[in-house]
């Protein structure tokens, strides 16, 4: 806007410039001066007063409204992605706490359940196991064999003993699994007589070892 003013007082100034002059030349006495120079070189200053009175700047303020514009899309949808994945990482937290609770649940169920379960062996058995329960302290799972077992011979001991194992481990594996936290224990089966001795227990590798001999 300021070039453009320039501009127009250039070619106001030129043109009353060469109209004094040629009037001046028609009415002055003495030497006259050369209306064709004058013309000339006011020609020459309307060529670089035009352009500057013409002059139309670039609309910076419309472009810059347009990039304002553009920004805010960008940022308006980079918060719609960021509000987005943080919707999707909250809901797949809530999904697996979810997941999580419910399985704690089903296992401590399956606890309660194989504690139930143990409470039945006796009758199952016909009296063979006197009692079958899980040891408060160490979390094994202690089964005591009838003192009529104890008349056998070795042979027959040993094989009722390691009937009453396989069995008892069976009726767990129907419950399992159970609480990670409790579960290294009550995979672990002893076997004992009416007085505490151990007959048989679980190895550590989850193998049946016979403790009578």
């Amino acid at each position: 806007m300021f070039i453009r003013i320039i501009g127009w007082v250039i070619i106001i100034f030129v043109a009353m410039f060469i109209l004094g002059s040629i009037l001046g030349n028609k009415e002055g006495s003495g030497e006259r001066t050369k209306p064709k120079e004058f013309v000339i070189a006011g020609l020459i200053i309307l060529l670089i007063g035009m352009p500057m009175a013409f002059h139309h700047s670039k609309p910076k303020v419309a472009e810059q409204h347009h990039v304002t514009k553009a920004e805010k899309a960008s940022s308006s949808a980079k918060k719609v992605s960021s509000s987005k994945a943080s919707s999707k990482r909250e809901e797949s937290k809530k999904e697996k706490s979810e997941v999580k609770k419910a399985r704690e649940k089903n296992e401590r169920e399956n606890l309660a359940n194989y504690k139930t379960a143990l409470k039945t062996v006796p009758t199952k058995t016909k009296g063979t196991i006197t009692s079958a329960y899980v040891d408060k302290d160490s979390g094994v799972t202690m089964v005591t064999l009838s003192d009529d077992a104890l008349a056998l011979s070795s042979n027959e001991l040993k094989t009722v003993v390691k009937s009453a194992w396989n069995a008892v481990g069976n009726l767990r594996s129907n419950y399992t699994p159970f609480a990670s936290d409790k579960g290294s224990t009550e995979m672990y089966i002893t076997i004992q007589d009416s007085a505490g001795n151990k007959l048989a227990h679980t190895s550590l590798l989850g193998s049946f070892k016979y403790d009578g001999e």
